[in-house]
């Protein structure tokens, strides 16, 4: 056999590739009428502009938002998130994406959080203002 031959075979394809931190996220617990907030940052190692669409919440208390939905090569974005409690008790949902990276068309990302009322006053009498949970659910 001739080995003084070699062949290369060279992918020159460009591509996108999307990479994420986290794929879930716990707010803790959170008062009516506050807002938690976190940001996951995404990042593009590809070679290719990553192209991220068709952004999807399935509980209305939380809610997501891009930084940009187009990412260059090397570059990274942000999403957005935000839990605004409706109601009394954990919460949670699905935040999905789809993306240009053809290893991960989509992108799913777990969210909970807990909906807390506080009560608010001097309870240990030391002139500070204390802040105390008080219901985490509905019994």
């Amino acid at each position: 056999q001739d080995t003084s031959k070699t062949s290369w075979i060279v992918d020159g394809r460009r591509l996108a590739r999307i990479r994420t931190i986290v794929e879930r996220i716990d707010f803790g617990d959170v008062a009516l009428g506050d807002t938690g907030s976190a940001v996951i940052n995404v990042v593009n190692i590809g070679n290719a502009n990553l192209e991220m669409s068709n952004l999807r919440v399935d509980n209305l208390a939380f809610s997501a938002a891009f930084g940009t939905g187009n990412v260059a090569a090397g570059d990274s974005t942000t999403l957005e998130l935000r839990f605004v409690p409706t109601a009394l008790g954990p919460q949670s949902s699905n935040i999905a994406f789809a993306t240009n990276d053809s290893n991960r068309t989509e992108i799913n990302v777990e969210i909970i959080g807990t909906g807390v009322q506080f009560i608010v006053g001097d309870f240990d009498h030391d002139g500070d203002v204390d802040r105390v949970r008080e219901i985490t659910k509905v019994v």
